[in-house]
């Protein structure tokens, strides 16, 4: 049986197929795109059965579910009985972060760093026991690029792959340049935290939208999976 798998990310919409056991058939929408007859179209040419669904955007969701009507799997941290958390309420770690570690799991034997590059940056760590111990979320460049914007009426182009310079000559270059430092930076920080902490014996994933920008500015080996979420919907199946 062929399963459709949707990730309603904040930004974008992530479609795949599970089948026997793998992902295949990864594609890419933006809600800007007709993205409802786009899944439907993508349904129907993979000739699924049923649909699991993860959800951070729940307004363009429930816009499409209503065009549905196939035997639909809503995702909670209630479908995953071996994820502990130390979040006081685990109902408020988002489906996309818990999925996102459970696909490393299956990827590797090792505590895992988890990066999800997408609209925010998110950081988690998982043990090698399915143990969650906590994360954090950062803004993104194009965060701290928008913020700028928004607060000093500019208009600053985003370039994901601008190269970071300390001295400038222009006040975009300068305001490029400081979002690179504010997005990236930290992350190393963060994992050489995380690292002197826990243990050098990990893996480092990153998945996402921004995924190949991160690796380019990061000082660590990044394993790079874009259907990390995905392999995580197949603990379920």
């Amino acid at each position: 049986m062929n399963i459709t798998a949707f990730d309603f990310g904040n930004t974008r919409l992530k479609m795949g197929t599970i089948s026997n056991g793998s992902i295949e058939n990864l594609s890419f929408c933006t809600y800007l795109d007709d993205y409802k007859d786009l899944c439907l179209k993508y349904i129907h040419d993979n000739k699924s059965e049923k649909v699991l669904v993860s959800v951070v955007n729940k307004k363009n969701y429930e816009n499409f579910l209503t065009t549905l009507k196939l035997d639909v799997s809503f995702l909670s941290i209630l479908s995953f009985k071996n994820f502990k958390t130390v979040y006081a309420d685990s109902n408020s770690l988002g489906i996309d972060r818990i999925l996102a570690m459970l696909g490393a799991r299956k990827m590797s034997k090792k505590n895992c760093i988890v990066i999800d590059a997408g609209t925010a940056t998110t950081i988690d760590y998982i043990d090698d026991k399915f143990l969650h111990k906590g994360g954090i979320i950062l803004p993104s460049k194009g965060m701290v690029i928008d913020a700028f914007s928004n607060r000093l009426g500019l208009t600053v182009e985003k370039k994901e792959d601008t190269i970071f310079n300390f001295l400038n000559n222009s006040t975009h270059a300068s305001i490029e340049s400081g979002a690179t430092l504010c997005a990236y930076n930290n992350i190393n920080y963060l994992i050489d935290n995380f690292i002197a902490i826990e243990g050098e014996d990990v893996d480092i994933y990153v998945t996402g939208g921004n995924a190949l920008a991160l690796i380019d500015n990061c000082n660590y080996n990044l394993i790079h999976v874009d259907s990390l979420i995905f392999k995580g919907m197949l603990d379920i199946i």
